[in-house]
């Protein structure tokens, strides 16, 4: 099975969807033998070895000439499947439909703007949600089913006791705080963070696909690109990191592929997202680690907090946040939720099962096509 994957961002962003979709592909390339082809921006990868990433194959086109580039790709390439997300899933879907070829979206965003109801010109085969929440925006604005598969994890790079014997997360120093944006609820972690100030915090930067590598800064130019490929107005405001220079109890982490070595640190994560969040990987990987994990109640992010993490209701203050974490200063009580966060979490669940289950999408998508 030959698959193109097409985005206009990609590993290693530090990002969600980025990660997940590597992981994916990846995994489909090692355990089902799928020739698996990624096609994204020049500008991204350039700092990247040529053609390959953490043994996945790269095409890397031009943004300004992209739809002729990935059609010239497709021609030689010959998939029996193209895949698709966030950024340039626009040209995929439309190229795919034209050229007869199935297409898989993956919606790992709300609210998404993009036509995608069966009578457009980017109708995908198949879609994927990554959430109940997503499935049910899907239905409810395009009319269309959705298969839901929550974003594979691989442990590999997560599980901090592959690395350091006997560990212990009530032995580590920070509670954390994952790309502190303020829709993400970074002012919310900063009342924390003021209502402690004898506790050790951290944060991490994230959305490293939408930055310019030059200045670290979000970069107007790559923000409009994704906001034109999703049919989504550009609002001209770009997302703000909430300010910590004033917080002395605060640290800055760099993120990091081996993401182990961050939550090797972390006693307690926290998602105080002031959003929909469509998912919520990190709280898989919190909860992996044994790391009692809480946030918000909105969107997906109840189902990937699940059995195991601690879910605030009130979340747009920080008061139930607070009286929350006073609670895990108990070692008793602390023992107890990190034994049930590590308790909720299984790789084949959220690993080998995923994988399997989106090969026989593929299947699916592609027998349609020779039925029609």
């Amino acid at each position: 099975m030959k698959l193109l994957y097409v985005c206009g961002t990609y590993c290693p962003s530090f990002g969600g969807a980025e990660i997940s979709m590597h992981t994916l592909i990846k995994q489909l390339k090692n355990s089902f033998g799928a020739e698996v082809l990624a096609v994204t921006d020049k500008r991204y990868t350039n700092n990247q070895s040529e053609g390959t990433y953490d043994g996945v194959n790269l095409a890397r086109v031009q943004h300004n000439n992209r739809e002729k580039e990935i059609e010239s790709i497709i021609a030689s390439f010959k998939p029996d499947a193209i895949i698709t997300q966030l950024m340039w899933s626009d040209i995929a879907l439309k190229i795919g439909k034209l050229k007869n070829i199935p297409t898989i979206l993956r919606v790992c965003k709300i609210p998404f703007n993009l036509d995608i109801s069966k009578k457009s010109e980017f109708s995908p085969t198949e879609i994927i949600a990554v959430s109940n929440a997503v499935s049910s925006y899907i239905l409810k604005n395009f009319s269309r089913d959705s298969i839901i598969l929550h974003p594979p994890v691989s442990l590999e790079k997560v599980l901090v006791s592959n690395h350091i014997k006997d560990y212990n997360p009530w032995n580590s120093e920070y509670i954390l705080m994952f790309n502190p944006l303020g829709r993400k609820g970074g002012r919310i972690f900063k009342e924390i963070v003021q209502s402690f100030p004898n506790k050790k915090f951290a944060v991490v930067a994230g959305w490293a696909s939408l930055k310019d590598p030059k200045t670290d800064e979000f970069s107007e130019d790559l923000l409009k690109r994704i906001c034109y490929s999703l049919r989504t107005e550009y609002s001209g405001k770009k997302p703000e990191y909430v300010d910590f220079s004033n917080c002395p109890n605060v640290t800055i982490l760099n993120p990091t592929e081996d993401v182990w070595k961050i939550y090797s640190k972390t006693k307690i994560l926290l998602i105080p997202s002031q959003w929909e969040e469509a998912f919520g990987r990190v709280a898989l990987e919190g909860l992996a680690n044994g790391i009692p994990t809480l946030g918000s109640n909105v969107g997906g992010l109840k189902e990937a907090l699940g059995s195991g993490g601690i879910i605030i209701d009130n979340y747009q203050t920080s008061s139930e946040w607070v009286s929350k974490i006073k609670k895990l200063d108990k070692k008793e009580y602390y023992s107890k939720i990190s034994k049930m966060s590590k308790g909720s979490i299984d790789e084949s669940i959220i690993l080998d099962n995923v994988v399997k289950d989106f090969f026989n999408l593929l299947i699916k998508a592609i027998n349609k096509f020779k039925v029609i």
